[in-house]
Order: C-alpha cells, then sequence, then structure tokens
C-alpha cells in the first residue's frame, strides 16, 4: 500500500508511536515560519558540533605506556522498546522497518502491530526528544516542525475525510477519537520527503524518545534506534 501525500516530520512520531495506525492522515501543511527560521538558514554542520562539545571533566593521568581506544557504536539496526508503564493506553507490539537501514530516496515499508486499551480523545500532546550521532550523541533542537518537538494537539493535525484508500482496508481510524481496538498494518509504504532538509541533518544515526500525553498524563512512551543512509 502506498500513500499519495508525503507524511511530514509529525507524521512519522505518530507512525512510530502507535504502529501507524493513523500516522497517514497528518496533514501535509507547515506551521506559518519566518524567512529566518527557514530550515535551510541554519548551519547545521556548526550546530551539531557545536552541540557535540561537552563540558569535559578532568581526565586521569595514564601511564606513557596506556593507550585509549575510543569506543565508537554503530548502530546495526532498527530498534525500539518501550519506556512506558503497564496503564499505558498506547501498546505497541511490532515494528519494523524496510530498508533496514532506511535509505534516502526509497520508499519506506512499515509492518505493525498494536492495542489502544481504552478511547483516546482530543487533545492528544506528542513530546520528541531526537539525538543524532556527531562522535558523541546530540540533542537536535526543534526548527521547522523537525527535530525536538512539541506537538501539542495532534489531532488538529488531522485533515477532514475521506480517509486514505490505504487506511481504510486497513479498517484503521484516522481521525479523533481513536477507540479501543486492535490495529495492524503489513508493508504499507510511505513515500517520505527528505529534500527540503540539508543532507548532513537526515543522514546518520538517530534515537528518539516519543512520549504521547493525554490531560498532561502520559499514555504511551516508545524509544527507537535507527540510521539513514544516502
Amino acid at each position: 500500500m502506498t500513500f499519495a501525500k508525503k507524511p511530514t516530520f509529525a507524521a512519522v512520531v505518530l507512525l512510530f508511536c502507535l504502529g501507524s495506525s493513523f500516522v497517514s492522515c497528518l496533514s501535509s501543511g507547515k506551521r506559518g515560519h519566518s524567512e529566518e527560521d527557514n530550515l535551510i538558514q541554519y548551519n547545521w554542520d556548526e550546530l551539531l558540533l557545536a552541540r557535540a562539545r561537552p563540558h569535559h571533566k578532568a581526565q586521569p593521568k595514564l601511564h606513557p605506556t596506556q593507550k585509549v581506544y575510543p569506543v565508537q557504536r554503530k548502530l546495526a539496526h532498527f530498534s525500539w522498546k518501550s519506556c512506558g508503564g503497564p496503564d499505558d493506553a498506547i501498546k505497541l507490539t511490532n515494528l519494523t522497518l524496510s530498508p533496514d537501514p532506511l535509505q534516502l530516496g526509497q520508499p519506506l515499508k512499515v509492518t505493525a502491530s498494536g492495542e489502544i486499551l481504552r478511547d483516546i480523545t482530543a487533545p492528544i500532546e506528542i513530546d520528541v526528544v531526537v539525538e543524532k550521532k556527531v562522535f558523541v550523541w546530540v540533542n537536535l533542537p526543534c526548527v521547522d516542525d523537525f527535530g525536538s518537538c512539541n506537538y501539542a494537539d495532534v489531532c488538529s493535525r488531522l485533515p477532514p475525510p475521506p480517509c486514505p484508500q490505504p487506511i481504510i482496508e486497513a479498517k484503521l481510524p484516522c481521525s479523533c477519537p481513536f477507540p479501543i481496538g486492535k490495529y495492524s498494518v503489513k508493508d504499507l509504504e510511505y513515500e517520505i520527503d527528505t529534500k527540503q532538509y540539508p543532507p548532513e541533518l537526515v543522514q546518520g544515526d538517530f534515537k528518539f524518545h516519543i512520549v504521547i500525553k493525554q490531560k498532561n498524563q502520559s499514555i504511551g512512551c516508545y524509544d527507537f534506534e535507527l540510521s539513514i543512509k544516502k
């Protein structure tokens, strides 16, 4: 199944959170922003390198014969885990992405399953923390709806009916509220447009920490690690 509309970064966030139960319905519209706020105006090389320079602690002195071998952990493959509690309303049971690592310019295929344990009504809030590996893990700021952002009202981002045909075929909800039920998709295909972002920003190893909230209470929390290659 393939979507004609390309989802925004917020849509990808929801994809990770809910196993694509309603991510594809997010609007592709952008928030209003000034020319100075345009993402291309940022020098991401300098920004990331600056954030990669932590306040160093004093290092112990080494014997002249001792050597230091830096540890460089490469992400081997996409992985995820729950960081929530037993009372969470959103339970993700399976999520796989293909290709792995993700390839720029290629469609992203998603296979996922999960369960909503109680009705979820508006407003739904999502907090996202994104880190990128630049020698060390660096927090990406929220710029032009990309990075470590807060999405205060996800429901307001959903377009009006009708739902995209793949969502209808999969019997998935694409508007608030989201009812109790078990949901799953297989090989759901997304065309994610990254041309508007600098290559140095969207390539590399990433970590996502995502918390879904309703009435300031967490109803789902997930951590993801993935690599994006050219």
